[in-house]
């Protein structure tokens, strides 16, 4: 079947990163296309910097006491040495603020979790939150939720599903979308919630973005996960369901 046109996906090539584009369509899923940050999360010892492999080269730096690296991952079919343990306490992974990942707008993030606990807000990945201005934009677990939102200070602009009682200590993987109509929420590959809401996030915000945790000074944090996390994922642009799919099965 022949996949939609993507017009602006080719624009996101030009603008933000080296993908390829046929003459008015995408032939296969290219994890490239549009990728702004890419954590694989592979570092071998605790403490390293946390290496973003997307063209644009953003480091996360981990925490005092730093997440613990561990050789139990996701069932991927690439290569995957580690995944990084988060004990729900101290450790998280400060991405700072980056340019690219502050423009507002369409955009995607994805993340393999294996969750230990499910109370209370948790964040994956998370710009912010900020009171001034008002803003929250996450990837998270929300007390026995998992949720893709924004916040505006006023509104919660989300999709949000119940989470099953069998992802609790399972690797699940989990894909956010806002693509100017809605926001996605896609886990292992399949819709999970969508919510009709064309309130994007906002542009130019000055908080921190972070894997783990939110972070509150140089050794505190709230919204702290507890499990695993792997391969964390931005790009620029909204995936599309069958993309989405492709990220799950890779």
């Amino acid at each position: 079947m022949e996949a939609p046109p993507v017009a602006i996906g080719c624009l996101g090539v030009i603008l933000f990163a080296g993908g390829a584009c046929t003459k008015n369509t995408l032939d296969l899923f290219d994890p490239d296309l549009g990728l702004l940050g890419h954590w694989a999360l592979d570092e071998s010892q605790p403490g390293s910097t946390a290496v973003d492999s997307s063209v644009f080269a953003d480091p996360g730096r981990p925490s005092n006491n730093p997440p613990i690296p561990t050789q139990d991952t996701p069932p991927v079919h690439f290569r995957d040495p580690y995944s990084l343990s988060f004990n729900g306490q101290d450790q998280w992974i400060d991405l700072g603020n980056p340019p690219l990942l502050n423009n507002g707008g369409p955009a995607s993030v994805s993340a393999w979790i294996r969750a230990t606990a499910i109370d209370g807000l948790r964040d994956i990945i998370a710009h912010g939150y900020s009171s001034s201005p008002a803003y929250d934009f996450a990837l998270r677990i929300e007390s026995g939720t998992y949720v893709f939102t924004m916040w505006d200070g006023i509104n919660d602009h989300w999709a949000v599903t119940s989470i099953p009682s069998d992802d609790v200590g399972k690797w699940v993987h989990l894909c956010g979308v806002f693509d100017g109509t809605a926001y996605y929420l896609y886990r292992n590959g399949a819709l999970a919630a969508m919510t009709a809401d064309a309130t994007a996030p906002q542009p130019n915000v000055d908080v921190a973005w972070a894997i783990g945790a939110h972070p509150l000074t140089s050794t505190t944090a709230d919204r702290q996960f507890e499990g695993e996390i792997d391969d964390v994922r931005f790009y620029g642009r909204p995936l599309l369901a069958a993309e989405v799919d492709e990220l799950y099965r890779r």
